[in-house]
């Protein structure tokens, strides 16, 4: 299983996406995980259609000119059992439909503000408490 994180800092150019094309032709993933995104989740998710068509995932829209996330897996690879986005961070349990090992994902984006890291941080907390 291979996994993939990049801070691409921006997919609105089209260079960009094409960025995520060749990585994952350099580095081929199972997995990949998107920081600073700073664009819509809906839109995100349409490039992943034209950019990784195997994949499926989750997706935060960014929060004007910063942040997005995007967990995108090989759909024929894992099957989703839970995921919970939140505008910070995304969790994703998935299990692998070989091998059934269950994964748990956190892909997170956090200014550097310290209200930003503490709202981020709490907001995990009240998650994992449930």
């Amino acid at each position: 299983m291979r996994l993939v994180s990049w801070n691409c800092r921006g997919l609105g150019n089209p260079s960009k996406a094409e960025a995520v094309k060749d990585i994952l032709k350099i580095e081929p993933s199972h997995i990949l995980m998107l920081q600073e995104t700073k664009i819509e989740g809906k839109a995100l998710l349409d490039i992943r259609k034209k950019k990784w068509k195997k994949s499926i995932g989750r997706a935060v829209s960014s929060r004007g000119s910063s942040g997005g996330l995007a967990t995108l897996w090989t759909e024929d690879l894992f099957q989703l059992n839970k995921s919970h986005e939140a505008q910070r961070w995304i969790y994703t349990e998935l299990t692998h439909c070989t091998n059934k090992l269950t994964i748990s994902l956190f892909n997170l984006y956090v200014l550097v503000l310290y209200s930003e890291k503490k709202d981020c941080w709490n907001s995990l907390f009240e998650f994992l408490e449930q």
